[in-house]
């Protein structure tokens, strides 16, 4: 969020987060330029909920909240999902028979919150056993960007229901699946008394095509100006930012993705204390009566704990993979303009070492594991 606000500030009439430029004809021949607010990221990864394979565990029913949360982020792009300055809300799911979500806390108006639950209804959660009690997970509701804001003047009104609009443009995204968003821009035209003409970069396309029938049926307003639209698409689904991508949005890309990856570690975790817990119950009950053709049994377990070990291990390393690569990313920038990019730099150094400590942890936690496997029966 502040990498996203100073670069804002700093990069002024530019083509980035935040702040464009338009022209208007004057009366003379000579343009007029116009600031333009609201260039604002879109995550096609908000069109449709990832599936996850999650447990009925505490940070299983976390990690498919966070796993949704380019469709939250998307929520809070609207200003009327706001209620004052500051967000400080939670979202719980409880997860039983059926699964209810509650949001708590303060800054997100009834419009909001609609928008939210609506999204959280589309998540799969899994049911506890019949006999089990519900299952909560709760995730922090924080947007990963500033709403839009009107009144400015025309151009950035009109950029600003764009990208509002965003959200009806899903079809047009869809063949993206989990690959890296494209770069994109769409030239516009706005006249008074004529309709808008529109030209995307590229030109062709099914996509293009989709999205010149989408912007068409924006409300524009009816004015005499010109500016472009960038469309800073990232996808939280990918693996990788957009190749050839400016810095700054590869830097929010990544964010996105790190955010995913988050999620899968919480998911993988939370299947490991599944299988732990199912793995300890049988044990104390083989201790407590020992019959050995529950032995092979009771070992299986035991090597599906480590595998279980195995699997948070794997999503670990990979976000602390994604991690180390966005610092390279970042001290890159840092050496061209410390004053932006240095205070970042300092917290994900930190953030990336606790990726590294938790691996390291969890690395002797399956090892541990392992060893207290019950060893395999020799005939």
């Amino acid at each position: 969020m502040q990498m996203r606000t100073l670069l804002a500030a700093s990069l002024g009439c530019s083509a980035f987060f935040g702040a464009a430029c338009a022209t208007k004809p004057a009366v003379s021949p000579q343009a007029v330029k116009m600031q333009v607010n609201n260039m604002r990221t879109f995550d096609v990864a908000s069109c449709a909920p990832r599936t996850v394979a999650t447990t009925a565990t505490p940070e299983g029913i976390t990690g498919a909240l966070m796993a949704s949360s380019p469709a939250f982020h998307e929520c809070f792009m609207d200003p009327k999902s706001r209620a004052g300055a500051e967000i400080n809300s939670k979202l719980k799911a409880t997860a039983g028979e059926t699964t209810t979500f509650e949001i708590t806390g303060t800054g997100i108006s009834e419009f909001g919150k609609a928008c939210i639950m609506a999204a959280a209804k589309r998540i799969e959660m899994p049911k506890p056993g019949v006999s089990s009690a519900p299952i909560v997970g709760e995730l922090n509701l924080v947007p990963n960007s500033p709403a839009v804001t009107f009144g400015l003047n025309e151009a950035s009104d009109a950029v600003a229901n764009i990208r509002l609009a965003q959200p009806s443009a899903c079809s047009c995204y869809a063949s993206i699946g989990s690959a890296p968003a494209p770069i994109l821009t769409a030239n516009f035209t706005l006249h008074a008394t004529a309709p808008a003409d529109i030209a995307l970069a590229p030109e062709s396309g099914p996509m293009a095509e989709c999205l010149k029938g989408k912007l068409a049926a924006v409300n524009l307003p009816k004015a005499d100006v010109a500016f472009a639209y960038q469309f800073l698409l990232m996808n939280s689904h990918a693996d990788a930012p957009t190749p050839g991508a400016a810095a700054p949005l590869q830097n929010l890309q990544w964010d996105g993705i790190r955010e995913q990856q988050t999620a899968d570690v919480m998911i993988a975790s939370g299947g490991r204390a599944d299988i732990a817990s199912k793995y300890v119950s049988a044990a104390k009950a083989f201790n407590a009566k020992p019959e050995m053709k529950k032995y092979p049994a009771l070992r299986s377990m035991c090597l599906d704990l480590v595998e279980a070990d195995g699997s948070w291990l794997g999503a670990l390393e990979k976000l602390k993979g994604s991690g180390d690569s966005v610092l390279t990313l970042v001290r890159g920038e840092q050496a061209k303009d410390a004053a932006t990019w240095g205070p970042l730099e300092a917290r994900l150094s930190q953030i990336v070492g606790a990726y590294g400590e938790e691996a390291k942890r969890v690395s002797a936690l399956k090892d541990s594991d392992l060893k207290t496997c019950p060893k395999e029966l020799k005939r």
